[in-house]
């Protein structure tokens, strides 16, 4: 647990660039070495015959169909973060007006937080004090880019004090996943019905669909309360972290650009 809090954090303290070759960790938190020949037949002759897209191009063009796109990172990955400003500058002129982000500050009454939200958006940076995250450097100039294309800021973290923190970590993501949702409804909500939300998360929350165990997260419950489906891009799972073999076949043909 505490080698997961440590990569995750780690961009926000040094700066950290992920490493050229991704490294796997066991729950020990020693390097795994990378089996590149654990493909199957069946999913090696899949993905030589797969049909490569821009991955760019084609989540604007699903975009057009939906009011809000959700897309997760790694959050000891900062080329995450600079792809979700590639495809905030993608979307800008299919009308999404709002980019909505876990890292932002969100304690104290809500014309508090609104008016730092503003004050962000004018000052078109994010310092310290605006949020967590944002404090690595791929972040903070991911959001300068977000802030010049015009999108404007939105908070939506849950801000439990530790009193009122449930015992378990279960019960803790439970209803933190409630709080985002409803925090981000309630915004969509504010906004108009022409508004259009980017919303960056971390990992799971935008899994759209109940986990096996029962789980729903934030865009879960989003989608249940506005009644919206959006449109979910995932960065975590479908990685070169957790498939290098699949990655390793594919790397030659995908290059430089981000395919899908």
């Amino acid at each position: 647990m505490m080698l997961s809090l440590y990569e995750q954090f780690r961009p926000s303290l040094d700066g950290f660039v992920a490493r050229k070759e991704p490294v796997i960790y066991d729950s020990e938190g020693t390097e795994i070495e990378r089996d590149l020949t654990s493909l199957s037949d069946e999913d090696r002759t899949l993905l030589e015959l797969a049909t490569m897209h821009n991955a760019i191009e084609e989540i604007a063009m699903r975009a057009q169909h939906t009011r809000i796109v959700i897309i997760n990172e790694t959050h000891d990955n900062p080329r995450d973060r600079a792809f979700v400003a590639d495809i905030a500058e993608a979307l800008a002129p299919l009308g999404f007006t709002h980019y909505a982000a876990e890292t932002f500050d969100n304690w104290g009454p809500p014309e508090a937080v609104a008016a730092r939200m503003e004050t962000m958006f004018r000052r078109g940076y994010a310092v310290r004090k605006d949020g967590y995250f944002s404090t690595e450097p791929a972040f903070a100039h991911a959001l300068l880019r977000i802030f010049d294309t015009g999108y404007k800021p939105v908070s939506y973290e849950w801000t439990a004090t530790p009193e009122e923190r449930p015992d378990t970590p279960e019960e803790s993501i439970a209803l933190r996943e409630t709080a985002q949702a409803e925090n981000l409804a309630a915004a969509i909500a504010a906004a108009g019905p022409d508004a259009k939300f980017l919303i960056h998360v971390g990992y799971s929350h935008a899994a759209e669909l109940p986990c096996p165990d029962g789980q729903e997260w934030m865009a879960a419950q989003l989608k249940a309360l506005t009644g919206i489906d959006p449109l979910t891009v995932n960065q975590t799972d479908l990685s070169e972290y957790n498939m290098p073999a699949a990655y390793s076949l594919l790397a030659p043909r995908v290059g430089g650009t981000p395919m899908v």
